[in-house]
């Protein structure tokens, strides 16, 4: 089984913890809106002084590392013991070390960028607002949703700014008089809540 440790599960195990990971779109306190990634535990996410970087979590690394380490040699343990001994192939051996030691690389290059935050664990609470799943070769769904909420949010404040009310008709707050009849509505306006107002004065010029 030391064989398979080495030759079978530790490259599965960095190629599997690089291909396959779970995205987390996360709301932190006093920090804006932020994506996350690790499976089971984030361990990574967007930094906040600049757009290119990233923050670091060693201990949720560690974990989820051990775990996809365990998980694959639980599998080969079960299977070797149990179904039919495992025999590696010289050349698929070659073929996942040089894969794990590329992805190695690279993870040791992106980590080692002077932008990039690198901390023990993870110092502030969040509220998760939406998570899923994902390979690496897949365009990240979060990343999506984060840019979408952004926009619909940017949308909203625009239209806000553009309700336009003819002030002679809103007495509360105009302090003018306005027509006796009038209808009923909920629209907040600049943090007033406006309920009687003729509905022929109110000018939408959304976009």
């Amino acid at each position: 089984m030391n064989q398979l440790t080495w030759r079978l599960v530790l490259p599965l195990t960095v190629i599997s913890f690089a291909t396959f990971t779970k995205w987390w779109y996360v709301l932190p306190v006093d920090a804006p809106d932020t994506m996350m990634a690790g499976f089971p535990l984030p361990f990574v996410s967007d930094g906040w002084h600049t757009s290119m970087s990233l923050q670091i979590f060693l201990a949720e690394f560690i974990i989820d590392f051990l775990i996809y380490f365990l998980f694959w040699f639980l599998l080969i343990f079960f299977i070797d013991h149990y179904l039919a001994r495992v025999k590696i192939h010289r050349l698929l051996t070659w073929t996942l070390w040089t894969l794990s030691t590329l992805i190695f690389t690279i993870a040791i290059l992106i980590a080692s960028m002077p932008d990039q935050i690198i901390r023990v664990k993870r110092d502030w609470d969040m509220q998760v607002i939406e998570t899923g799943y994902k390979l690496i070769w897949k365009h990240q769904e979060g990343q999506n949703l984060k840019n979408t909420t952004k926009g619909n949010n940017r949308a909203m404040v625009n239209n806000y700014w553009k309700l336009s009310i003819c002030d002679h008709s809103l007495p509360r707050l105009c302090g003018g008089r306005g027509p006796e009849r009038s209808r009923r509505t909920g629209f907040m306006l600049l943090g007033h809540t406006v309920q009687d107002f003729p509905l022929s004065h109110i000018h939408l010029h959304l976009t």
